[in-house]
């Protein structure tokens, strides 16, 4: 279903620009959404093989949950930020679907500090999450038991991305409410 009254394209940033009209924030997300989608397809095949072997050939793997488990990890963590990128993620719009752009652009400016909160708590508890397992070459406790620190360390990086478009989406919706900047006359 498409917004019948979308909010008008944000100015973008100066400086910020790479030639296509993307800026490496962009581009950095868009990356990271692809080793989403590409774990996403490695879930399916894992799951796939072991649910073969298991009822097919009666051998089931000791690997199987464990890796898909990373995987799950690093796609939600690399996903994060693109989908707030797009505007995709689930929300309740019964009466912000009733407010002009304007008005949603003036809300989202409003909650903005909330979301940059939660992602910066996420960041930083994370990433002291993420150092301890490093210096304690933390592994699983299962029979594969893989290292842990790698899928730790998905998370502030997606948090820390998140942040960034969270910041930049914040700066755009200011610009929007401001009008178009002057043009200078040089």
């Amino acid at each position: 279903m498409t917004d019948p009254d979308p909010k008008p394209e944000a100015p973008s940033l100066p400086g910020a620009s790479l030639p296509g009209g993307r800026n490496l924030l962009d581009l950095t997300s868009y990356g990271m959404m692809v080793i989403s989608c590409l774990a996403l397809l490695a879930m399916t095949v894992i799951v796939s093989y072991e649910v073969a072997s298991r009822y097919f050939l009666h051998a089931p793997t000791t690997w199987a949950w464990d890796i898909n488990i990373q995987l799950m990890m690093l796609m939600t963590m690399f996903g994060l930020a693109e989908v707030y990128r797009r505007d995709d993620y689930v929300r309740v719009d019964v009466i912000t679907s009733l407010l002009s752009p304007r008005a949603r652009t003036v809300l989202d400016i409003v909650f903005a500090p909330v979301m940059l909160f939660v992602a910066a708590v996420i960041v930083w508890m994370s990433w002291k999450y993420f150092h301890q397992s490093w210096v304690r070459n933390q592994h699983a406790s299962t029979i594969f038991g893989p290292p842990l620190w790698p899928i730790k360390a998905t998370i502030p990086i997606g948090a820390a991305v998140l942040f960034a478009h969270g910041v930049l989406k914040l700066v755009r919706d200011i610009r929007l409410l401001r009008g178009p900047a002057p043009v200078s006359r040089a």
